[in-house]
């Protein structure tokens, strides 16, 4: 029963001990990805690309800007460990009439997914501003459906976030700041096909938090 009294009464002010903390996270941002593959005799490949999103990042070249459901619960003063969840898939249908023809055509359905388990530790600034400085590790995967086969992407990442968190309201906040995501392995697969893959991406994101 302390324990609880303790834990509500903490609610106001975000990285007090036994708080949890769930947040929704790059809802929106400027993100700038880079995908680079390196296939066996040397043969090497660049895809990099910039993504703006509103409500909805994740159209870029990695995996990493994908929304996401974050939890994080504060073990002690300031110090949290957590993680977040993301997913998205999609697909669509190019139709065209030439004279009395109909012609539609399927585009690939491409599913990703990312999830980040990491430590953090909040600072806070002044009444109303913390910033919450986290870092962990990212796996992602992709799969884009190919005719005969699928494409298969994943990778593994440094992640590192420096978000301010502005409180308008006590247990409410918006979260925005600089995320960096560092390829440090990762694999493209076609078939029997495979290469080795490196996805990095800098961005400026913001999100949803919320505690209690």
């Amino acid at each position: 029963m302390a324990g609880l009294v303790s834990f509500n009464a903490a609610a106001d002010e975000l990285g007090e001990p036994g708080q949890i903390s769930l947040g929704a996270e790059r809802l929106f941002g400027v993100n700038f990805g880079s995908v680079k593959v390196e296939a066996d005799g040397g043969a090497e490949s660049t895809t990099s690309a910039t993504d703006i999103g509103l409500l909805f990042n994740g159209g870029g070249p990695t995996p990493y800007t994908i929304p996401r459901l974050a939890l994080d619960y504060f073990v002690a003063d300031g110090v949290s460990i957590g993680g977040s969840l993301g997913f998205t898939s999609h697909s669509g249908e190019n139709e065209s009439k030439l004279g009395g023809t109909t012609t539609s055509t399927d585009h690939p359905s491409v599913t990703s997914f990312a999830i980040a388990p990491r430590v953090g530790y909040v600072i806070p600034l002044t009444d109303g501003v913390d910033l919450w400085a986290r870092g962990g590790i990212t796996y992602w995967q992709r799969t884009t459906e190919g005719d005969p086969d699928d494409t298969k992407d994943s990778g593994l990442g440094l992640g590192l976030e420096g978000l301010f968190v502005i409180s308008p309201i006590e247990g409410f906040g918006i979260s925005i700041g600089p995320t960096i995501d560092f390829g440090l392995s990762g694999s493209t697969e076609v078939g029997d096909a495979d290469a080795d893959l490196t996805a990095t991406n800098f961005g400026l994101n913001a999100g949803l938090v919320g505690w209690f």
